[in-house]
């Protein structure tokens, strides 16, 4: 799920919710990122993954506005974000603040660097294939991403 805003995460839990059939997914009134974060600490919910992409706003993950009327989107989200024994959360930041806040001990940060302009050329044309024969929007494309690894890329049909 996307934690580029208030909204997406909330989104993402959403989808949680209702793939689950958690007990009240679908009423208006649930405050439904408290109720996904408690259905996901509990152990006997079973053993899940959670990837929360895009955490790079430090306001938004960690701060929340100090009024206890807030709404959910008003907290910090790492409030929601669950400690289980059962579960696994994959937090993905360019705020390494963010990471090292919210990771639970200092190995469970891992970072990840840039590659080089060669080698993330190398990962597109691998990953897209021999059908790929763009290497100019190859070339934008790695730049634009910052030269950072991705753990997967697909070519959609256009």
């Amino acid at each position: 799920m996307h934690a580029s805003s208030a909204g997406r995460f909330e989104d993402g839990y959403k989808a949680i919710a209702e793939q689950m059939r958690i007990p009240g997914w679908n009423n208006p009134g649930t405050d439904i990122l408290s109720t996904v974060c408690r259905w996901l600490a509990n152990p006997q919910n079973g053993t899940w993954l959670v990837v929360v992409d895009n955490a790079d706003d430090e306001q938004l993950m960690l701060e929340s506005s100090g009024s206890k009327d807030s709404s959910p989107g008003q907290h910090a989200l790492k409030r929601y974000l669950p400690t289980s024994d059962t579960g696994i959360i994959i937090l993905t930041s360019r705020t390494k603040r963010i990471a090292t806040i919210i990771a639970e001990y200092d190995d469970d940060v891992l970072e990840v660097m840039p590659m080089s302009e060669p080698e993330a050329l190398l990962l597109v044309q691998k990953r897209m294939g021999p059908k790929f024969r763009m290497p100019e929007a190859a070339t934008q494309m790695v730049r634009h991403l910052d030269l950072c690894p991705l753990p997967y890329l697909k070519l959609l049909p256009i």
